[in-house]
């Protein structure tokens, strides 16, 4: 019932020294510089740290749980997440949604999945919706999903998207004000979670739901604007400008078969010199998805699956060829993406009375522990909790 991370350097992700953290269950319930003693009376299991880094788990907030690429064709696209991908990437909170195809992919079967992998041990959120208006829903209505699927925090709609449904702003609107209002209802944060797509007007259409619908623009989170053909880095930073959020691709580069976007490391460097503060930026995977392959002259000659382990590498970028401070890197997929969901009382921060996610990296911040609840799912880099199937 009791676990003691020991002597690890803990960055919460503030650096909070060297300091011992006891678990209860799936809670923290103190931490401390040393609770060695304490932690022996009450038969804890001792998960030593030293020379290591401790970190909150991390958090994605966006994942094709069911597997996306269905532009590549019926071949072309993946299939279910492997549960095992998520914790040997650190992540210890994912939130599924739906992409292009809404119809072979539904939302109970989001929903099944999702549950699938809490039950395995990681936090799970969905978002209603896929890139189409109407939206796909589990109650028939975005605001009921709000007000009655504890997993749904908000919906998932598609601008500038050549394969999304032709949709007028007003429908639009009503979509995000159904997310805004069913989350005042339910007590949850009701973003609105926007993947921008290639077509030049990229950006205006949101833009235009702000004037509107004067929604707060903190319930509005683009995602994908790590591009730059069409410039959407440009409009990135102007809605940046307007004091909203935005959320990078970590699958996003001309490296891993996507010729028209930005690294987002490059992406995140833009973005500072810009004056932009960190703690407007989140990052997350788009993982579990097809992406094209190509040879030298650029011909596309196969595809693989770009998986979860792109926040991961991405961060690992980050951390070793930037000059951002570790803290400040880690906010990205910490405690940023925890406000932006809405789930900051539980979510983002070592804390007491936070929930029991932690990763353990050492001094080359490569993944050797992670506990997700409380439960250990990956051990001095052995993966201890699998599916059936894997």
């Amino acid at each position: 019932m009791f676990k003691l991370i020991h002597q690890g350097h803990v960055f919460s992700p503030e650096d909070q020294g060297t300091v011992d953290i006891l678990i209860c269950g799936d809670k923290i319930v103190r931490v401390e510089r040393d609770l060695y003693q304490l932690a022996k009376q009450l038969g804890a299991e001792i998960i030593p740290a030293a020379g290591c880094y401790v970190v909150p788990g991390f958090i994605d907030q966006h994942v094709h749980f069911l597997g996306g690429g269905d532009y590549e064709g019926p071949a072309g696209a993946t299939t279910d997440i492997p549960f095992s991908s998520l914790p040997t990437s650190g992540i210890t909170t994912a939130v599924g949604c739906l992409g292009s195809d809404d119809t072979a992919r539904n939302m109970l079967d989001l929903m099944r999945r999702a549950k699938d992998i809490e039950k395995l041990g990681i936090t799970t959120y969905i978002y209603s919706g896929s890139f189409n208006i109407p939206s796909p829903t589990i109650t028939g209505n975005v605001r009921r999903d709000m007000m009655m699927i504890d997993k749904v925090l908000g919906v998932k709609f598609a601008i500038s998207e050549a394969m999304a449904s032709v949709t007028s702003i007003t429908e639009m609107a009503n979509t995000a004000k159904d997310a805004y209002l069913g989350g005042l209802i339910s007590g949850k944060k009701g973003l609105t979670h926007i993947h921008l797509g290639k077509k030049p007007d990229r950006m205006d259409p949101l833009f235009e739901l702000l004037e509107i619908t004067q929604i707060p623009i903190k319930y509005f989170v683009p995602t994908h604007v790590n591009r730059v053909t069409p410039n959407v880095m440009e409009h990135a930073i102007r809605f940046l400008k307007m004091g909203g959020v935005v959320d990078m691709s970590a699958i996003m580069s001309p490296e891993t078969g996507s010729p028209t976007s930005l690294r987002a490391d490059y992406a995140l460097e833009q973005f500072l010199k810009e004056g932009i503060s960190i703690r407007q930026i989140t990052l997350s995977s788009d993982g579990n998805v097809s992406m094209p392959v190509f040879d030298q002259r650029g011909n596309k000659v196969g595809l693989f699956n770009a998986g979860v382990d792109h926040l991961y590498k991405t961060f690992l970028l980050l951390v070793r060829n930037s000059q951002i401070p570790f803290p400040e890197i880690l906010r990205l997929i910490t405690v940023n993406a925890a406000q932006v969901l809405g789930i900051e009382s539980r979510k983002g921060w070592i804390s007491v009375g936070k929930d029991a996610d932690l990763v353990i990296l050492n001094k080359d911040y490569e993944i050797l522990t992670v506990l997700a609840l409380g439960r250990t799912m990956v051990l001095e880099g052995v993966l201890l909790v699998k599916s059936d199937f894997e």
